[in-house]
């Protein structure tokens, strides 16, 4: 935003900052004064530092506590941009995040190498969350992937303790089924992730509970009672450096 000011000009711009104290999104905030027709924060944090610099706030209905990983905040921000960008969405999110719960045993993790995450379309920002989620929580190595480019490139650096989760929604010519059952044929750690619910909105929201209760446990199952990134001190040192 700040290195192209242009891509505001005349348009209402939106700044996503939780904590509302980013100094990148309240740098750009300020970049696009006067070139931007509206700049609105969406924010949990009446303190913080953006809502003095935008001209509209829309807040998160959610409590801003610093240092805990991004779950519910994440989630109703997602909802906020997607009634933002598309209207009205359809989504029972009491059957998605039931169903998300009894099937997050589905994602494979690697206890000593790389837990991939492959998706098309939306399923590959979820891919990302996700592996965000395992930095944080786990202190694992995780990666996500475009479920196409992974067979062109990363496929070549696989190996037998790696694992791969293949998210199946937005994936019309069932390439990730396909992939799944040929790494699993060749004694690889796979597994296809289906899609559930009856429209876009849901499958999306359906992965993220799916890989926030997945970490979760996970993270339980190691006997972890905090975040990993709470007791890293030296790197959480560095990322408030960079962020605040």
């Amino acid at each position: 935003m700040i290195s192209a000011r242009d891509i505001a000009m005349g348009r209402t711009t939106y700044f996503v900052t939780m904590s509302g104290n980013t100094s990148s999104n309240v740098a750009a905030a300020g970049a696009a004064k006067g070139l931007a027709k509206r700049r609105v924060a969406i924010t949990a944090n009446a303190k913080g530092k953006i809502t003095d610099v935008v001209d509209e706030v829309i807040f998160i209905p959610c409590e801003y506590v610093p240092r805990l990983p991004g779950t519910l905040s994440f989630s109703l921000s997602l909802l906020v941009l997607l009634k933002l960008a598309c209207g009205r969405s359809k989504c029972d999110f009491a059957r998605v995040n039931s169903q998300a719960r009894r099937e997050a045993k589905k994602l494979l993790f690697s206890d000593r190498g790389t837990t991939y995450l492959l998706g098309n379309n939306a399923a590959f920002p979820i891919g990302q969350y996700s592996a965000l989620k395992m930095y944080e929580l786990l202190g694992a190595r995780a990666q996500a992937e475009r479920l196409e480019e992974f067979n062109h490139a990363a496929l070549f650096s696989l190996r037998k303790h790696d694992a791969v989760n293949i998210f199946c929604a937005f994936d019309p010519l069932h390439i990730g089924e396909k992939l799944a059952t040929s790494l699993h044929d060749g004694g690889f750690n796979a597994t296809a992730i289906p899609p559930f619910g009856s429209n876009p909105f849901e499958y999306v929201f359906y992965l993220i509970f799916l890989a926030q209760f997945a970490v979760l446990q996970k993270a339980k199952s190691e006997g972890r009672s905090r975040p990993y990134f709470l007791n890293a001190k030296g790197k959480l040192a560095v990322s408030d450096s960079m962020i605040y």
